[in-house]
């Protein structure tokens, strides 16, 4: 008799205990946050990048004028000596006590990007590769690659972008995360850093469109639809806008609400009929 009632109870308390987890995994915000500060982290080395081709291509004299990310003690060499042969290897090393730029940020660590032709023409394919790269505390590692398919019926200039294995990696923890996107240059394509100097960036938008999976750093597996094109502005460390559907294996869907345009880091996130207030970090 007591084993017979033993049983059914033990099966009870585990499902209780089951059912709770449950109810707590799907009250917390911590893979939404993970998850932007993943896609932080490939949108800061895409800008960093951004601003190494267009250095080169233009023949700005950095020595001159520190620009916005290669800050102080970060030097930039290129393959090619003539800035109209193609392809080439950029390499932008950061010294090794790290590079203040002007957005505030410390970087550290090495990144190889091969260009195939001019950026602004169809066709032409970039690769990104970080070595030891780091912003302040928080680690970068992976693959990004990009190929330039010209211009859409708006005349905005479109970008299939690959990102794969990343890793976002800080006291220990790992975010592992892989996208695949398409950017569109939507505002900021007619400034340059020869009429602009370093401001040249920071009205450059992208559209961003497409699908990304990752590990949390509790292990939580999950994938990302954009539900609404979200916004990237150089200029900006955070995402200004958009819409995401995040899906974590077993657990209920967050729905991600990036804002309306500010350049601030507040997320809402609804959770089944709940909303909950975050920020990216």
């Amino acid at each position: 008799m007591k084993t017979s009632i033993i049983i059914p109870l033990g099966l009870f308390l585990l499902a209780l205990f089951v059912g709770c987890k449950r109810a707590e995994l799907n009250r917390e915000t911590s893979t939404t946050e993970d998850h932007a500060l993943a896609e932080s982290m490939v949108n800061d080395l895409y800008s960093v990048c951004l601003e190494a081709i267009a250095v080169n291509e233009s023949g700005f004299h950095k020595e001159e004028t520190p620009l916005f990310f290669l800050g102080d003690g970060a030097l930039l060499n290129s393959s090619q000596e003539d800035s109209t042969d193609y392809p080439r290897v950029l390499t932008i090393s950061f010294d090794e006590e790290g590079c203040l730029g002007s957005d505030g940020r410390r970087r550290y660590g090495a990144v190889s990007i091969t260009i195939d032709g001019p950026y602004e023409t169809q066709g032409t394919r970039v690769s990104i590769t970080p070595t030891e790269y780091r912003v302040d505390l928080i680690g970068l590692s992976g693959k990004q690659w990009l190929e330039n398919l010209g211009s859409n019926t708006a005349g905005n200039l479109e970008f299939n972008h690959l990102v794969r294995e990343v890793r976002v990696t800080e006291d220990g923890f790992v975010i592992s995360f892989n996208a695949t996107y398409t950017r569109e240059w939507i505002a900021g394509r007619s400034t340059d850093l020869l009429t602009n100097g370093i401001t040249a960036f920071l009205d450059d938008d992208f559209r961003i469109e497409g699908f990304a999976d990752g590990v949390s750093k509790d292990g939580q597996i999950y994938r990302t639809e954009i539900e609404e094109p979200i916004l990237h502005r150089i200029g900006c460390r955070w995402i200004l806008e958009g819409e995401i559907d995040l899906i974590p294996e077993q657990i209920k869907t967050r729905h991600i609400f990036y804002g309306s345009g500010r350049c601030d880091n507040e997320v809402e996130v609804e959770i089944g009929s709940n909303s909950f207030d975050t920020t990216m970090r």
